[in-house]
């Protein structure tokens, strides 16, 4: 078994040819049982992502959903059935087309406030720094820009949102 791209396939990636062995009675994909993925099929003695090259899911956008939950445990997919069932996406935010001079002021912003937020977060998350420093964490986030970058985008939002609905 194998997992290879196919030129003439919709779906990009196949996973193995279309043989019996490929499928459960009821005809549904299946994980070869001498081949482990995760939590499926503990104790076998090829692995997908080692043996196989399908590390870190980096193919499986590729697939198709029947595709993906064959590689997948059952609570996994009943996890997925039930919050897809409960809950609906949230509408996409307009985009924020920014003019040149705005490109750049938020070019000069970002960079300062990303290290910011990253070196903090992980203080935060490690630690080193208690969360009843929340506030503080805040007001160093607007004296670096937060304020100013927020304004330019959501400017350039309702820019967008005004010409084209």
């Amino acid at each position: 078994m194998t997992l290879y791209r196919e030129l003439s396939s919709p779906t990009c990636f196949v996973y193995g040819p279309a043989t019996p062995q490929h499928k459960d009675a009821a005809g549904k994909r299946k994980l070869a049982d001498g081949i482990g993925y995760l939590s499926l099929n503990p104790g076998a003695k090829k692995d997908l992502e080692r043996d196989y090259g399908f590390a870190l899911n980096a193919l499986q956008d590729g697939l198709t959903t029947e595709l993906e939950r064959s590689m997948q445990s059952d609570e996994e997919v009943a996890f997925q059935k039930a919050t897809l069932a409960t809950r609906k996406p949230a509408p996409e935010s307009p985009p924020a087309r920014l003019s040149d001079a705005e490109r750049e002021q938020v070019t000069l912003l970002t960079t300062p406030l990303k290290d910011t937020v990253d070196r903090r977060t992980l203080e935060f998350i490690l630690g080193r720094k208690p969360l009843t420093e929340w506030d503080a964490f805040q007001q160093e986030l607007e004296a670096k820009g937060s304020k100013r970058y927020l304004e330019l985008v959501n400017t350039a939002r309702q820019r967008y949102k005004d010409k084209h609905g």
